[in-house]
């Protein structure tokens, strides 16, 4: 069921789903056109038939080709995620770690998660996440840890078999998880992320309950140390 669930949200990310809808809607629009239009030129209904039969039999390459390439602003590129092989722990890197926890991330049954550090400034920041966030000394992360301890894309953490776990990115320092260093483990209920032996400090804690109206990455700041 698993592989079933992480399926369908890939197919749904790569907007399999509504590329096809889109096509068959297009579909329809021409079949009607071809009705009207074919047999005002003499084209017998036969090939009318046969158009039609060959526009529905280019669903699985319309299909394939969503599944593959990605329709940007820069024109159709590939998809960096359309080899399955890319979903292994040895392909994880600091330059696809989000990617690579949002194709694994399964939400349901896991809950949500509770983080809270300190700031530079002394100020204490407390963010929820439902969905995978990645840890890091870069701006671009979800959340940022301004320590010069800490590597660019440190680690990243994501949902899976209904429990959250924590992944280090080959960090220059290492991810601890309550005082021990580790490359890869489930997160207990409560406990401490530290980035470095004597690095900066995030406590965790996870929330077992369905997600709810609460937002995504909701954050508030409870004020200063």
């Amino acid at each position: 069921m698993a592989r079933i669930s992480r399926l369908i949200r890939e197919l749904s990310r790569r907007r399999v789903f509504r590329t096809v809808i889109a096509y068959i809607v297009v579909i329809w629009a021409l079949s009607q056109g071809a009705s009207e239009l074919f047999p005002r030129f003499g084209v017998d209904d036969r090939w009318i038939r046969i158009f039609i039969i060959a526009l529905v039999l280019g669903i699985p390459v319309v299909a394939v080709l969503s599944w593959r390439f990605n329709l940007t602003l820069k024109g159709v590129v590939p998809d960096p995620f359309s080899d399955p092989g890319i979903l292994t722990d040895e392909d994880l890197e600091p330059g696809n770690a989000a990617d690579w926890a949002r194709n694994r991330h399964e939400s349901k049954g896991a809950g949500y998660v509770t983080a809270i550090w300190t700031s530079p400034a002394g100020e204490t920041i407390r963010r929820q996440f439902f969905e995978p966030f990645v840890i890091g000394r870069d701006p671009a992360n979800d959340i940022q840890l301004a320590d010069r301890r800490v590597s660019r894309v440190h680690a990243v953490l994501y949902a899976e078999d209904r429990v959250w776990k924590v992944r280090d990115i080959n960090s220059s320092n290492g991810t601890y998880l309550n005082g021990k260093r580790t490359s890869k483990a489930e997160l207990p209920d409560s406990c401490q992320l530290q980035f470095h032996e004597k690095g900066p400090v995030i406590d965790m804690s996870i929330h077992k309950v369905e997600e709810t109206a609460l937002t995504r990455d909701a954050m508030t700041r409870v004020g200063s140390k």
